[in-house]
C-alpha cells in the first residue's frame, strides 16, 4: 500500500522534569506501586522497575512548581522516595533508553507483559546466572540481558513455563522469537480480507 496522508497528534515539550526514587522490597511491592501510581492523578511520565537497584523510578513533566508540588504528594504516600537531582535522572534515564545497562556483548530480548505477571517474570528472570532485567511502560514490557547466547535456552523454557513470547533485540546465533508464539488465526483472518488471493503471502 501506499501512505498519502498521515495526521500526528503533538504535545508541547514539558518544562521541566523531576524524577523520584522510589525503594521496593521486592517485585510485588513494585508491582502493588505501580498500579497505584498509574491509577492516581499524578499523570507520571515514566513509572520503571529496575530490580537490581530495588528501586522504582517515576518521572514527572511539566512546570516545576507543579512537579514539586506532586513530588510533595508522592513521598510521604511511598516512604523512602528521594527526588534525583537532575544531573542523576538524566544518566538514569539515558543509561534505561540507550540500554548501556545491558551486557554489551551478551542477548537483550524485549518481552510484552502485563502488570500482573511482572513478580512472574522478575523471579524467572532472576533463576537465570546473570541476567539483568528492567520493567519499562508502567510494567506492559520487560527486557531481559543475558551475559551469554548460553542462557537463551534458559529464559525460553522459563517463557514457555509462563506462556509468554519474547523478541531477541540484540545477540548473535540465537532465534529472534523465545517462548510462546500467539495463534496467528487473527493474522489469517485479517489477511483473508484485505488479500484473499494471497498475492503478498510469502
Amino acid at each position: 500500500g501506499v501512505i498519502t496522508e498521515v495526521t500526528f497528534k503533538v504535545f508541547p515539550a514539558p518544562q521541566s522534569w523531576l524524577t523520584l526514587r522510589i525503594p521496593c522490597a521486592d517485585a510485588t511491592e513494585a508491582a502493588d506501586r505501580i498500579a497505584q501510581g498509574a491509577s492516581s492523578r499524578w499523570e507520571l511520565d515514566a513509572l520503571d522497575y529496575v530490580p537490581d537497584e530495588a528501586s522504582l523510578f517515576a518521572r514527572l513533566g511539566g512546570p516545576a512548581e507543579a512537579n514539586t508540588a506532586l513530588a510533595g504528594e508522592i513521598q510521604p504516600t511511598w516512604p523512602g522516595a528521594t527526588i534525583l537531582t537532575d544531573a542523576d535522572a538524566t544518566v538514569l534515564w539515558s543509561r534505561l533508553r540507550e540500554f548501556t545497562w545491558a551486557h554489551a556483548d551478551g542477548v537483550l530480548a524485549k518481552i510484552p507483559i502485563t502488570l500482573s505477571a511482572l513478580k512472574a517474570i522478575a523471579s524467572a528472570a532472576a533463576k537465570i546466572p546473570g541476567a539483568r532485567t528492567h520493567f519499562s511502560a508502567a510494567g506492559n514490557v520487560a527486557y531481559v540481558s543475558l551475559p551469554s547466547s548460553t542462557a537463551v535456552p534458559s529464559l525460553d523454557a522459563e517463557l514457555r513455563l509462563l506462556t509468554f513470547g519474547g523478541l531477541v533485540l540484540r545477540g548473535n546465533a540465537v532465534p529472534m522469537h523465545l517462548g510462546i508464539s500467539r495463534d496467528p488465526s487473527v493474522a489469517e483472518a485479517v489477511r483473508a480480507v484485505f488479500d484473499p488471493e494471497r498475492r503478498f503471502a510469502h
